[in-house]
C-alpha cells in the first residue's frame, strides 16, 4: 500500500482492493493491516465502523456472523468518489468563505435592526432667545440697581 493512504478507511478498502476474491476473516483484515503498520489494537473501533459502513454502502459483502464473517468485495463502486488532498483543501476553503460571507451579513443586518430600535431624540420646540443686556442699558433704561453691602466692605 501506498503511503498517501493515511485513514482507516482508506487503508481498509486497500486491504480489500488487494485481497483475492474469496475476502478476508477480521482475523485476515488485522494481519494484513498490522502488516502494513498501522496500530490495530488502537484502531480497532475504527476499522469495525469502516466494516460497517462498507457493507451498507455496498462496497462489501459480508458472509457469516460474528467472529466467523468474511468479506469481500462487491464490485460495486463507492458511492461518492474520494476527493484528493488540494480537492479537499478547495472545498473547505470555499465552504470557510461561505460561512464568513453568512456572519458578515447577519452581522450587517443586526446593526441594521438594532438602529431600527433606537428611539430618535425628542426635540423641543423652538423657544424665544433671552434677550441680554448690559448694566449700562439697562441703566439707561431707568432701571434701579441694590447695592447690597459686601462682607469685605464692612470695614470701611
Amino acid at each position: 500500500m501506498s503511503e498517501s493512504k493515511k485513514t482507516c478507511a482508506d487503508r481498509v478498502r486497500a486491504a480489500f482492493e488487494q485481497a483475492l476474491t474469496e475476502g478476508l476473516s477480521y482475523a485476515g483484515l488485522y494481519e494484513k493491516l498490522a502488516a502494513d503498520g498501522m496500530d490495530t489494537d488502537k484502531a480497532k473501533d475504527g476499522i469495525n465502523s469502516t466494516l460497517r459502513y462498507l457493507v451498507a454502502r455496498g462496497y462489501l459483502l459480508r458472509t457469516g456472523e460474528r467472529e466467523d464473517a468474511r468479506f469481500r468485495r462487491s464490485g460495486a463502486a463507492m458511492a461518492r468518489p474520494r476527493l484528493t488532498e488540494s480537492q479537499r483543501a478547495e472545498r473547505t476553503k470555499a465552504k470557510n468563505r461561505r460561512r464568513v460571507e453568512r456572519a458578515r451579513a447577519a452581522r450587517g443586518a443586526t446593526v441594521g435592526l438594532r438602529a431600527a430600535m433606537i428611539p430618535k431624540p425628542v426635540r423641543a420646540a423652538p423657544t424665544a432667545k433671552p434677550v441680554f443686556e448690559t448694566y449700562e442699558e439697562y441703566r439707561k433704561r431707568g432701571g434701579r440697581v441694590e447695592y447690597l453691602p459686601a462682607s469685605w466692605n464692612r470695614g470701611q
